[in-house]
């Protein structure tokens, strides 16, 4: 997401999480949905949009943040 590819991930609650809206998610053991997934992001539109989302998505994840969290948790 980070780089603006456009993401197709399983439908993993974690997964879910950290992709929120930036990607399209599958059922990893369907292949039909893959297929649709691989589908939907060969649209330029859509991958344009999924891209930009991405980028956007990806900017909420970093070793600062993530680092400050846990500081704040070890703290309280």
């Amino acid at each position: 997401m980070a780089c603006g590819c456009p993401v197709i991930t399983g439908d993993h609650p974690a997964l879910l999480e950290v992709g929120g809206n930036a990607c399209v998610s599958v059922d990893p053991t369907s292949i039909d949905e893959l297929a649709q997934a691989i589908l939907e992001i060969a649209d330029e539109r859509q991958r344009r949009t999924l891209a930009a989302q991405g980028r956007e998505r990806a900017q909420l994840f970093s070793w600062e943040r993530m680092a400050a969290s846990m500081l704040k948790g070890i703290r309280t």
